[in-house]
């Protein structure tokens, strides 16, 4: 983490902490996976005094705007990267991939910038390629000006036995009684406070002016001296390479293809769907020192 100094002074404050783009490694590679990052965000809102205003996961990092104290939210911060981590390290058997101070923070001290940095993380998607910043999967853009919200239903968590419960969501931290699920994930508005986003908005038409804003992007990279030159999306990335695996190599996955094999792999990724090497890297676990020698 960089060095900050909280301009809040220990009192509530807006805060945008987000992950460095991994380079060699997914953090969600499947919907499950998904789902696990966006449970883990429900359960540390039940269990804290810090408020999630937005988020976005995407497969190599995430951003989210919390409100609370700075020691709040760091520490909100500190036991989400453990959490991804654990699902990291049971999933690949590769531990530390995030490390506790592994975030960027940025203060939220006005009322535009508030708006800047909404609109940023909900556009991350379409930086990316992969969504419209209105229909991705895996942020609460659904939340915001949605007269039809109060129509969604999920099952109460208080329905489901202890055994249901841990299988669910793989822990034995409570959630509040009165949240709801549908499809094995808590439903963002049972913990996303929206309200307080739209209130800093004019109206819908503002809101939605700001997510098709395309100079937001450059503008907020320059302020917060960030880039991850992410262009292509890892997901359909990944899937290509399942799909290359098993029509090409006889493989069910790319971890089991011989050294050679994983090379040409990386080769027919790179020519046909023009992935660089950071993204290669990350989706095929591979140094990127070794992929610059070889493409």
């Amino acid at each position: 983490m960089k060095e900050f100094n909280d301009p809040f002074h220990g009192k509530k404050g807006f805060f945008h902490l987000s992950t460095e783009a991994l380079k060699d490694r997914l953090l969600f590679r499947t919907d499950e996976d998904f789902k696990y990052g966006v449970n883990s965000l429900a359960l540390l809102v039940a269990n804290s005094n810090v408020s999630l205003l937005c988020y976005c996961l995407m497969s190599n990092h995430v951003h989210l705007l919390l409100s609370g104290t700075w020691e709040e939210c760091r520490q909100f911060m500190t036991r989400y990267l453990w959490r991804l981590s654990l699902l990291v390290a049971r999933r690949d058997g590769i531990r530390e991939i995030l490390r506790a101070d592994d975030y960027y923070p940025v203060a939220v001290t006005s009322i535009e910038q508030f708006r800047r940095e909404v609109a940023y993380i909900l556009r991350n998607p379409y930086k990316a390629g992969i969504a419209s910043p209105i229909s991705y999967k895996w942020s609460p853009v659904r939340l915001y000006f949605n007269p039809d919200l109060s129509l969604t239903r999920g099952i109460p968590v208080r329905s489901l036995s202890d055994r249901e419960y841990r299988d669910i969501f793989r822990t034995r931290m409570k959630l509040q009684q009165d949240y709801e699920f549908h499809d094995g994930v808590i439903l963002e508005r049972c913990f996303v406070d929206y309200t307080t986003v739209m209130e800093r908005f004019v109206d819908s038409r503002d809101f939605f002016n700001h997510l098709k804003d395309f100079k937001t992007e450059s503008l907020m990279e320059k302020e917060q001296g960030l880039s991850d030159g992410l262009v292509f999306s890892d997901s359909e990335l990944a899937a290509r390479a399942l799909i290359l695996c098993r029509s090409e190599f006889s493989a069910r996955r790319p971890e089991l293809l011989e050294r050679k094999d994983l090379l040409t792999l990386a080769r027919t990724l790179h020519r046909r769907f023009g992935a660089g090497i950071a993204q290669l890297a990350r989706v095929l676990s591979l140094p990127e020192e070794f992929l610059q020698q070889v493409l």
